[in-house]
């Protein structure tokens, strides 16, 4: 699970290096979604509001 949700936020943060704010937005949200207890999440949280 670790592995997944490593990928997922290195996804994210590319949209997001990418200018794709309302992609990268999209992200964070199921990010937290999917592993808000991750200890990536607190990253997602922050970017999502």
């Amino acid at each position: 699970m670790r592995d997944t949700s490593r990928r997922l936020d290195d996804r994210i943060m590319e949209e997001f290096q990418q200018q794709d704010y309302e992609a990268a937005l999209a992200g964070f949200r199921l990010f937290i979604e999917l592993h808000g207890h991750s200890s990536l999440a607190a990253n997602a949280h922050y970017n999502a509001h």
